[in-house]
C-alpha cells in the first residue's frame, strides 16, 4: 500500500514539530494558564445551535441532533491529557453533524497540570449522569482520539462498574490505553508522539496511583459487557502494538470488536486533512449514520 502525498507532506510536518520532552517539562510547570474555558476557533459554525453550559463547574458544549432518532456523540479529545481541544477536532465533529445530524455533545475535562485523571473522572462521571436524564443511553456514543480515547474507554469501564448504563457504542481513534507502555521501538517512525513524553505525562496523569488502575490505563479493565467498538490506529505510532492487544483482549470479553488499522499512517490520522484520514472519517461517518 502506498501512502498518498498528503500523508507523506502531513509526516514531515509533524516531525517538525514532534513533542519533546522540555517542551512537555515546561508545559507540566505552568499553572497559571487556566484551561476550564475554551473558546470556539471562528470556523466553528454548526448548522444547529451550539450552546454552552456547566456540570459541576466543567464547561460543556451542546449541539442538539436534528431528530430525536438520531445517536448524540460525546467528544472526548485527545492532547495528552494536557492540550486543549484544537480545529481538527472541531472540524471532524462539525463534518459528524453536518453529514449525520447527530447531536455533539464536547466537554472540556480537567486537564494537566493543574489536575489529573482523578478531577477528571469525577467531573465526567458528573456530566454523564446528568447527559443521561434526558438523552437515553442508547443513542449515546462515546468518540475520543489519543488520550480522549483512553479516557473514553476508562470513563465507560468506570460507568460499568457503578452500574450506570452504558452508551450504544464507542469509538476510539488511536486511544492511549496503556499510560505506563507504548513500542519503545517504533518511537524513530512515530511522527507526533515521543516515548519519554508518553511516561513523563502518564506518570504525572497518574497523580502516585498505580499504572495498571484502569481508570488511567483501561487496557487492564474488565471489559465483559462493554457495548461494541470501533478501533482506528496507524502502524507508524507507538501506540500501535497496545491497541492490537486491546483489540484481542476486547475479543476475548467477548466484546463486539472491530479494528482498522492505517498502514504506515501516523497517529490519530483520522483527523488529518489528507486522503486516508478522510476515507476513515466517511466510515465513521456511516457508522453514526446507522447507529
Amino acid at each position: 500500500m502506498k501512502k498518498s502525498v498528503g500523508a507523506h507532506i502531513a509526516e514531515e510536518i509533524l516531525f517538525a514539530t514532534k513533542m519533546s520532552v522540555s517542551v512537555i517539562k515546561k508545559q507540566l510547570q505552568d499553572t497559571k494558564t487556566n484551561k476550564d474555558n475554551c473558546r470556539l476557533p471562528i470556523f466553528a459554525i454548526f448548522g444547529r445551535a451550539l450552546t454552552e453550559k456547566r456540570v459541576s463547574g466543567m464547561q460543556i458544549f451542546v449541539s442538539r441532533a436534528d431528530n430525536p432518532k438520531k445517536p448524540t456523540v460525546v467528544y472526548i479529545h485527545g492532547g495528552g491529557y494536557i492540550n486543549q481541544i484544537n480545529p481538527y477536532h472541531w472540524k471532524m465533529i462539525l463534518r459528524l453533524c453536518d453529514e449525520t445530524g447527530c447531536g455533539a455533545v464536547v466537554p472540556n475535562y480537567p486537564m494537566l497540570p493543574r489536575h489529573t485523571f482523578k478531577d477528571a473522572h469525577r467531573l465526567m462521571l458528573d456530566f454523564y449522569r446528568d447527559l443521561i436524564k434526558e438523552t437515553p443511553p442508547e443513542r449515546i456514543i462515546f468518540m475520543g482520539d489519543s488520550a480522549g480515547g483512553g479516557l473514553a474507554l476508562a470513563l465507560a469501564l468506570e460507568i460499568k462498574e457503578r452500574s450506570l448504563p452504558l452508551p450504544q457504542r464507542l469509538v476510539l481513534i488511536s486511544p492511549w490505553v496503556d499510560l505506563g507502555g507504548g513500542a519503545k521501538e517504533l518511537n524513530e517512525i512515530d511522527a507526533m508522539l515521543d516515548y519519554d513524553c508518553a511516561i513523563l505525562l502518564g506518570k504525572t496523569w497518574a497523580d502516585g496511583e498505580d499504572l495498571h488502575d484502569y481508570r488511567i490505563s483501561p487496557l487492564y479493565g474488565d471489559f465483559a459487557g462493554l457495548p461494541p467498538v470501533s478501533i482506528y490506529v496507524g502502524t507508524h505510532e507507538i501506540f500501535y502494538y497496545d491497541n492490537l492487544k486491546l483489540r484481542d483482549r476486547l475479543t476475548e470479553a467477548g466484546v463486539d470488536t472491530e479494528i482498522h488499522v492505517g498502514e504506515m499512517m501516523d497517529h490519530v490520522y483520522p483527523l488529518y486533512p489528507i486522503p486516508e484520514g478522510q476515507a476513515a472519517q466517511k466510515e465513521i461517518i456511516k457508522l453514526v449514520s446507522e447507529s
